[in-house]
């Protein structure tokens, strides 16, 4: 056995580890807007309220 057969293995285990902790870290920073839509029903989305949304709150989940 060699040293370079030996290598790729702890390579690829500490790529998928640093892939794992940088999705786990964007996961802990979202942010959930709740809004009325024009049809009275509350809303839960991760994307901005339109215009028209009443009552429209930002907040932020996770840390």
């Amino acid at each position: 056995m060699t040293v370079a057969s030996i290598r790729p293995a702890p390579l690829g285990v500490l790529a998928l580890l640093c892939l794992a902790v940088s999705t786990i870290a964007m996961a802990q920073t979202q942010q959930v807007y709740r809004y009325v839509d024009p049809d009275g029903r509350v809303v839960y989305s991760d994307k901005p309220p339109p215009p028209d949304a009443r009552d429209a709150q930002a907040k932020r989940i996770g840390r």
